[in-house]
């Protein structure tokens, strides 16, 4: 994930009010950080002074212009759920928020933009147990938002491949340090 990116996320956490809870304890080996890739998400955990936080995250960029297109991160939020934000591309009409859907399902969800910042428009996120169970046996989440410019639905596509596999790990390693 790109400097701005991260800038945006962690923006994101502290505009929304998303809790980030950290867990005292330390990671395998006594190891400061860790990196993990499952499918096509990214684990990553960080000891810092005794203090664990760790995200799952998946960052998609164009490989032609080098942009990054939508990238998604997720925390424990402290009650058994994951919350976080969407880091959506500039040139969406940000009224209209965007829809959420699951596999080939109908979005079942429209989510608003709480603001826009050098990486990107946030959106953030806020999942339930099930909904972590639905996208653990999913194939794709589908992030549908308008152009501003031509008023035309963009549908992205988040590969949902390694998402049972990451949560997994990161609640391991999470209850492991209690």
């Amino acid at each position: 994930m790109n400097t701005i990116a991260k800038y945006a996320l962690a923006s994101a956490f502290a505009l929304t009010g998303i809790a980030t809870p950290s867990i005292a304890g330390s990671l395998p080996g006594g190891a400061s950080s860790l990196t993990e890739t499952h499918g096509s998400w990214q684990l990553n955990c960080v000891d810092d002074a005794s203090i664990l936080t760790c995200a799952i995250s998946q960052t998609q960029i164009d490989p032609e212009s080098r942009l990054q297109i939508i990238s998604i991160e997720l925390r424990p939020n402290g009650e058994s759920g994951l919350g976080g934000a969407l880091v959506m591309p500039f040139g969406l009409a940000l009224s209209k928020g965007v829809a959420i859907g699951i596999d080939d399902q109908s979005p079942n969800a429209t989510l608003g933009f709480s603001t826009c910042l050098p990486g990107g428009c946030i959106v953030p996120l806020g999942l339930d147990p099930s909904i972590i169970t639905a996208l653990a046996t999913a194939s794709v989440l589908t992030v549908t938002a308008t152009a501003s410019d031509t008023d035309t639905a963009i549908a992205l596509a988040i590969d949902l491949s390694g998402f049972s596999d990451v949560v997994t790990r990161m609640n391991e390693i999470l209850a492991n340090d209690e």
